[in-house]
C-alpha cells in the first residue's frame, strides 16, 4: 500500500552529487536556515517538491518523471523463474518490484554508495547488490511472454546470507520478506555506528514530545531508505490492574501484523481486523510501582505511519495440540483511499490514505500450496 515518497541521490555524472535529502517526518532534519546555507539549488528544488506533496496521487505523480526514462527499457511486468518451490521468494521480489519508491531507489539512485560494509549486522552489502541486480534485470526487458528472469544468482546470495533458505524446500512468504527487508536495511543502513541510546519512557504526559524523542533515536541506530519507506511508530500503553499507574513507550514497527477476528462471521473487512488489533489485553508483567509481576491491561496502537504499509494477516491459529490451521476468511479491502484516520493516535503530517498496489496470496493449507502476487504495474 502506498502513501507519500522518499528522496535520495539520483544518479548523475561524478562530482557535484547533492547530499542526501532526509524524509521530511525525520525529527533529525535540519532547519529551514541550515537547509539554505548547505543545499544546492537542485536539491531546495527537490525539498521544494517534498514539501508540496500532500496525498498518494501527488506521490505517484512525484516519481512519473522519474521513471519515464526507465519505461522506456521495460516495464517491470516480467515473469521470475520457479526452482523449485520458490514461489514464496518470487511473490515477494515481485511485489517489491512494483513499488515505486523502492524501484526507483533501485533503479535510478546511487544507492550502491549508500551500501555499509562495515555494518556487523548486514551482509558488507551482498544481498543490496544482488537484488539490485535483479530488479535491473527485471526492469531492463520489454513484457514478452518468452522474456523471463532466472533469480538463480539471487537465491544462492540469500542462501549464503541466510542458511534456512539455501535448499528448496517449501518456505513461509512473511518469513522469508521480513529476512529480505532486513538485510536491506542493513546493507544500506547510513548509521556508521550504533550507539546505545536510552529507552523512551512516558506515563501519559507530553506523548509528542516522547514519541519524537524515540523515533530520533531509533534513527541515531537505523537509517536506511527500508526505514524511509517501510516503517512506523506503534504506541504502546500498559495499565497495571493493582496501582492503575501507566506506562507507554513508542517503538518502530515493519509489518502491521493484524489478527483475524475469531467470530461467526466467515466475511470480514480489513478494519475489523485492525481494530481487533487495537483492542486490550491481559498480560503479566513486572510493574515498577508495585515492584512485582502483576496483570495489566496491553494496548498496542498505530502513532505514526509509514509512506508504505505492509500489513501482514495472521492466518494461522495453533490447537491446544499445538497443530496450526490456517483461517481461510475472507477479508475485504479497498483498492483505494483506505484511511487510517480512526486508528491513528497522533495527528499525522499527511491525510492517511493508502492505495492497495500488491497483494501477496497463498494458496492451499498449512503442509502445502502455492503463493503468487498480484500487483498494480
Amino acid at each position: 500500500m502506498n502513501m507519500g515518497n522518499c528522496q535520495s541521490k539520483r544518479k548523475q555524472a561524478k562530482g557535484g552529487a547533492p547530499s542526501l535529502v532526509e524524509n521530511q517526518d525525520d525529527p533529525s532534519m535540519r532547519s529551514e536556515d541550515d537547509e539554505d546555507k548547505k543545499t544546492s539549488p537542485a536539491e531546495k528544488k527537490t525539498i521544494k517538491r517534498r514539501l508540496e506533496r500532500t496525498n498518494t496521487t501527488h506521490y505517484l505523480r512525484v516519481h512519473e518523471a522519474a521513471m519515464a526514462e526507465i519505461f522506456k527499457k521495460g516495464n517491470g511486468m516480467i515473469g521470475l523463474r520457479n526452482l523449485g518451490n520458490t514461489c514464496y521468494m518470487n511473490a515477494c521480489i515481485q511485489a517489491l518490484s512494483q513499488n515505486i519508491g523502492l524501484a526507483d531507489y533501485f533503479l535510478g539512485y546511487d544507492w550502491d554508495e549508500e551500501i555499509n560494509e562495515t555494518n556487523p549486522t548486514g551482509h558488507k552489502g551482498a544481498v543490496a547488490r544482488s537484488f539490485g541486480e535483479l530488479l535491473g534485470s527485471m526492469w531492463s526487458l520489454k513484457q514478452d511472454t518468452r522474456n523471463i528472469v532466472n533469480p538463480l544468482e539471487f537465491k544462492k546470495r540469500i542462501a549464503q546470507c541466510a542458511p534456512m533458505f539455501s535448499g528448496y524446500e517449501q518456505h513461509d512468504a512473511h518469513e522469508f520478506l521480513t529476512f529480505l527487508l532486513d538485510a536491506l536495511h542493513e546493507d544500506l543502513n547510513r548509521c556508521k555506528s550504533k550507539p546505545l541510546v536510552a529507552e523512551v519512557e512516558c506515563d501519559g504526559n507530553d506523548q509528542e514530545r516522547s514519541a519524537a524523542r524515540a523515533w530520533e533515536g531509533y534513527l541515531r541506530r537505523d537509517k536506511s531508505i527500508i526505514v524511509d519507506l517501510f516503517q512506523g511508530q506503534l504506541r504502546s500503553t500498559l495499565e497495571c490492574l493493582e496501582c492503575k499507574k501507566v506506562r507507554i513507550k513508542f517503538d518502530s514497527f515493519q509489518f502491521l501484523s493484524v489478527p483475524i477476528p475469531q467470530n461467526q462471521q466467515h466475511n470480514l473487512d480489513l478494519e475489523q481486523c485492525i481494530e481487533e488489533f487495537a483492542m486490550n489485553e491481559t498480560v503479566e508483567c513486572m510493574c515498577p510501582h508495585c515492584a512485582k509481576n502483576t496483570l495489566a491491561n496491553k494496548r498496542l496502537e498505530l502513532w505514526k505511519l509509514p509512506p508504505i504499509l505492509i500489513v501482514h494477516l495472521k492466518r494461522f491459529r495453533f490447537d491446544q495440540n499445538g497443530r496450526a490451521h490456517k483461517l481461510s476468511h475472507y477479508i475485504d479491502f479497498p483498492i483505494a483511499d483506505l484511511d487510517l484516520s480512526p486508528y491513528c493516535r497522533s495527528p499525522q503530517r499527511d491525510v492517511p490514505l493508502y492505495d492497495l498496489f500488491a497483494v501477496i496470496e497463498h494458496r492451499g493449507n498449512t503442509n502445502s500450496g502455492h503463493y503468487i502476487t498480484r500487483a498494480r504495474n
